[in-house]
This record gives structure tokens, C-alpha cells and sequence, in this order.
């Protein structure tokens, strides 16, 4: 497939909710973690929305 500026950013946008997923997953492990007593340590480039399990809507206007 060639290059293109909307190939390019639809490629971008898959890779960026992937790794939000992922990082929604690695969240959830840690306050289970926490739940059961257990340390946690948590990356300190962790997305806070995944950290805290809500989902960001831009702002309409």
C-alpha cells in the first residue's frame, strides 16, 4: 500500500488506541494488585485516562 497523508493518520490513530487499550489493561492489573493488598507500582508515563478508566471527548465547538 502506498503512502498517503490519511493512510498515514488512520495507521496512526489504530497504533494510538492500541496502545491506550493495552495501557487500560496494565491500569487494571495494578488496582486489582492494590485491591488484593499487594503493591503496585505504576509508570509514571502511564495514560491518566487509562489510569483512571474514563474515556476524554473533545470538547464540541
Amino acid at each position: 500500500m502506498p503512502w498517503t497523508p490519511i493512510s498515514a493518520a488512520g495507521r496512526e490513530a489504530e497504533i494510538l488506541a492500541d496502545r491506550l487499550s493495552i495501557e487500560r489493561e496494565e491500569a487494571e492489573l495494578c488496582w486489582q494488585q492494590a485491591t488484593d493488598g499487594g503493591p503496585i507500582s505504576l509508570r509514571l508515563d502511564l495514560a491518566p485516562e487509562a489510569l483512571l478508566g474514563v474515556t476524554l471527548i473533545p470538547e464540541q465547538g
